[in-house]
């Protein structure tokens, strides 16, 4: 075997892997990303962002 081969080989494999597996860690970090969106809105973090969203637009324009 020469070098080109071995590249090759590891190149194959690569390509194999993502073909087999390729959509598990986008699907994993969605999944993670919906638990910890679902966590926060149940602590009421929601409310908290918002409030302070409004308040930030309110001193933006002038009023607040």
């Amino acid at each position: 075997m020469n070098i080109s081969s071995d590249r090759n080989d590891k190149w194959n494999k690569w390509a194999l892997l993502r073909k087999s597996h390729g959509r598990v860690i986008p699907v994993a970090i969605l999944g993670i990303g919906l638990a910890l969106l679902t966590f926060g809105v149940v602590r009421g973090e929601a409310a908290v962002v918002f409030t302070k969203a409004i308040r930030i637009c309110l001193e933006c324009i002038g009023i607040g």
